[in-house]
């Protein structure tokens, strides 16, 4: 990447800010670039608002959409025993963005922690996510309402994932952890 401006950096010809993002009162889209610290950074999102504000996952994701059951536009979320227990997956395929929940957010803050959370007896046992497949985790613990992390997979050919297969695209800091399916788009805007 070549630096254009002391705030900017330039992605395939396209330049994007490496400043925190900041949403406003109206309702503001958060475009990721891609699932990797190279293609999209590690942005720092303030005041997203629930009520109006979306995550567009449109180019990173092909075809993306929700890994987690839904009813009307309320995201279904595995309770932290699930969350923890190895022997029930929940299957994260590529192009999906998987939503979820810990009792404890200093357990998911890093991408060193969701990686151990990952493995077995972590928080995070049963969420397998598809060897060779490029998904999203957005992960939020019980313990701060105001705090969610997205992280980027981009697995390899076998289905632990391991150190730098995960890594943290966007911090956000939010009025509400409860997403919905509102605040999630899978389309190139104006399309």
């Amino acid at each position: 990447r070549s630096q254009k401006h002391p705030e900017q950096h330039q992605h395939q010809g396209v330049f994007e800010a490496r400043l925190p993002r900041e949403t406003t009162a109206s309702a503001d889209t958060v475009v990721f670039s891609g699932a990797t610290t190279a293609t999209n950074g590690a942005d720092s999102i303030t005041g997203f608002a629930v009520a109006n504000d979306i995550l567009s996952f449109a180019s990173v994701l092909t075809s993306g959409s929700l890994a987690n059951g839904t009813t009307g536009t309320t995201i279904t979320l595995a309770s932290t025993g699930a969350l923890a227990t190895e022997g029930t997956s929940i299957a994260v395929a590529t192009n999906k963005v998987y939503v979820a929940q810990v009792a404890n957010v200093a357990l998911i803050d890093t991408a060193a922690e969701v990686i151990t959370a990952l493995t077995d007896t972590g928080v995070m046992d049963a969420v397998d996510v598809a060897a060779g497949a490029t998904a999203i985790l957005v992960i939020s613990g019980a313990d701060s309402t105001t705090a969610a992390y997205v992280y980027g997979v981009v697995n390899d050919a076998t289905a632990t994932v391991g150190a730098g297969e995960l890594v943290l695209i966007g911090t956000i800091t939010t009025d509400s952890t409860t997403l919905t399916t509102a605040n999630f788009a899978f389309y190139r805007l104006g399309n």
